[in-house]
């Protein structure tokens, strides 16, 4: 859903320095020290707003190490503890902001730069 088709960096390319087109980042600015309504920058080619930065977005995966073969939209181990999170935060580097960055965490952990999406389909 983040990269909405694409295979680059970001959805919008590789360039980060478009970032602030479409995200809520720590780039230093003094607005962005703080979550934003979803809306306020571009959306991606889904129509999914900050899929990068803002907030760092619980996924279903569960983490662990891909498989060696290639594989599209891997899920992760069948078991285990930890679960992934990605997409960056409003106080994040262009690099965690990524579509290929993932994370992981306890799934009780709670933090004022995590969240989930929700989405409704029409």
């Amino acid at each position: 859903a983040a990269r909405a088709g694409s295979i680059t960096a970001y959805f919008f390319g590789n360039d980060g320095n478009r970032l602030d087109q479409y995200a809520w980042w720590g780039g230093g600015y003094d607005t962005a020290q703080m979550t934003h309504s979803v809306d306020e920058k571009a959306p991606n080619a889904f129509g999914l707003y900050q899929v990068h930065g803002n907030v760092w977005q619980w996924v279903q995966d569960r983490y662990g190490r891909y498989p060696q073969n290639a594989v599209t939209d891997p899920s992760g181990p069948k078991t285990g503890a930890s679960r992934v999170f990605r997409g960056g935060s409003w106080n994040s580097d262009k690099t965690h902001c990524r579509s290929a960055g993932r994370y992981s965490v306890d799934p009780g952990y709670r933090g004022s730069q995590l969240g989930l999406r929700l989405v409704r389909s029409r």
